[in-house]
């Protein structure tokens, strides 16, 4: 069974109903199903149906769905014996621990009564534990996607194996399930016969809604705005007749799921000026920049009188990792603290009479463990929101723009904003189309660096980025991270402007018989 098709066996995710406008053309048969429509497979025509316009819970959608991907790209006759963990509650096709069936059987069992008695998110983590668990753990809170559910089931499970430790990398967990879940919603457009912008804005989680990890979004939401601001640039895509994919993604700020997660700034005047302390790394994220800007934006202090000190651990606050896209808020947020206390005593206080004093700011983003048993669970403090397109030359089939528009909250400073944008489509367009990590009969790698095919400077398209500030966040000023969710929905934005362009549904990566494939 291919991995893709196993990935969608693996995860059970629902995706909200949808409408259509058909009307009914013969007798409604005797059933007792509140709506329902039946179609002739062939034309299209409605053979009957009853309230067929009206929105309903999902029921098996997802299902459906599964059914067809594993039809396409599966062996009705292939063997699959079921484990203890396959064993769901709900509707079953009651399946026994150590019974073998093959794809056929289990289809039917899947499409009769509704089985749920395999639904996993499956992880290889390697020979190592490493960060196989964390990167479970995003795969699960993030696998469903920004979009309103009404039914939902997803199980976690990491298996070791021989394979070379799996690792962190930008936007892990959730970079795998979006690739999934966003080429699946572009068939069922296809199949529903709308947009795959339209099932995206009707379904997109909208402020007050709920995730299907049960957390309840605040008002800086802002995965519609996102689908708003590419929009003329979708629509002039299809209007040239130049192929376009398009995919959405969330990603969280901050380690969360009840893991201390802590942010920590002191300032010192020394010499008559204002030092920066803290203990993050800064790999390019231009921390100290949003630091210095949020020190003379909350104190009004002149730039020349304020100095950001090098990170370091012997005289600077523990300030937590650099990932989970977490910096700017939580030590943004700690920073602002500190500037409150500095502030007060500058009013009655020059900068030079508070010589040697200093003022600390800590925050600490509370959060709930996975598995909490809370109505609403906090997951994350935040989330940021994403919509990407790319557009293929219709010609020669080479990329001729991507468009990435990003709910950031706030942008503190755009500028390095956009550097990210662009850096994380570049870096995910080397993951959809050129990257290889080949490995021998012993699991070692059988290329260098130079060789792994990291997209090159010369391959860049145009990169439009669209920062969407979006309020609602109130703490770090309202800024949301930006470093990880940039990669995200890069790669199945474009493999489905290559389906468009030639028809071909692309389930693996890199993606096969592009332009840019190695021969």
């Amino acid at each position: 069974m291919p991995r893709f098709a196993r990935c969608v066996f693996a995860v059970f995710l629902a995706v909200s109903c949808l409408s259509s406008s058909l009307t009914c053309q013969a007798a409604v048969p005797e059933t007792a199903a509140a709506a329902f429509i039946l179609m002739e497979a062939d034309s299209g025509r409605v053979l009957a149906s009853r309230n067929e316009t009206q929105e309903r819970s999902i029921a098996s959608t997802t299902k459906i769905m599964t059914c067809l991907v594993a039809l396409e790209h599966s062996e009705l006759t292939e063997q699959v014996t079921v484990k203890r963990e396959h064993l769901r509650e709900g509707s079953s096709m009651y399946l026994l621990e150590g019974e073998t069936l093959t794809m056929e059987e289990l289809l039917y069992g899947l499409m009769l009564p509704s089985g749920n008695d395999a639904a996993e998110c499956i992880a290889d983590t390697g020979a190592y534990a490493s960060l196989g668990g964390p990167v479970l753990e995003r795969a699960c809170t993030h696998g469903a996607g920004p979009y309103q559910y009404e039914a939902y089931e997803i199980d976690g499970w990491a298996y070791y194996t021989n394979n070379p430790p799996a690792g962190a990398f930008r936007g892990f967990g959730v970079t795998q399930t979006c690739f999934c879940i966003e080429t699946l919603l572009n068939e069922m457009a296809d199949k529903v016969g709308i947009s795959p912008w339209e099932i995206r804005y009707r379904n997109a989680i909208r402020p007050g809604g709920v995730l299907p990890n049960g957390q309840i979004v605040d008002g800086s939401t802002g995965l519609v705005e996102t689908l708003e601001a590419v929009k003329p640039y979708y629509d002039e895509a299809v209007k040239n007749g130049d192929p376009v994919g398009l995919a959405c993604a969330m990603k969280n700020a901050g380690v969360g799921v009840g893991i201390p997660d802590t942010g920590r700034v002191r300032l010192t005047v020394q010499d008559g000026k204002l030092h920066i302390f803290a203990g993050a790394s800064c790999i390019g994220q231009g921390l100290g920049t949003v630091l210095t800007q949020t020190v003379c934006g909350e104190t009004g202090i002149p730039r020349e009188n304020v100095v950001y000190e090098r990170s370091n651990t012997w005289i600077a606050p523990d300030s937590g990792t650099t990932s989970g896209s977490r910096q700017t808020l939580f030590t943004g947020e700690a920073c602002i603290r500190a500037c409150q206390d500095l502030k007060k005593a500058l009013e009655e206080h020059s900068l030079a009479d508070l010589e040697g004093q200093e003022f600390y700011g800590e925050y600490l983003g509370k959060t709930d463990p996975l598995g909490a048993d809370v109505p609403n669970p906090v997951s994350h403090i935040a989330y940021g929101y994403a919509t990407q397109l790319c557009v293929l030359d219709k010609d020669t089939g080479r990329i001729k723009r991507m468009v990435a528009a990003h709910d950031v909250g706030k942008a503190v400073n755009p500028l390095s904003v956009e550097g990210q944008i662009e850096g994380g489509v570049v870096m995910s367009m080397g993951y959809a189309l050129t990257e290889r990590y080949p490995i021998d009969e012993n699991c070692r790698p059988t290329v260098k660096f130079g060789t792994l095919g990291l997209f090159r400077a010369n391959q860049i398209p145009e990169i439009k980025p669209i920062i969407v500030e979006k309020p609602g966040l109130n703490v770090g000023g309202g800024a949301i991270g930006i470093g990880e969710i940039t990669s995200i929905p890069t790669a199945p934005a474009i493999a489905e402007a290559y389906r468009r362009y030639d028809g071909e549904l692309r389930t693996e990566l890199p993606l096969k018989n592009t332009l840019y494939a190695k021969k």
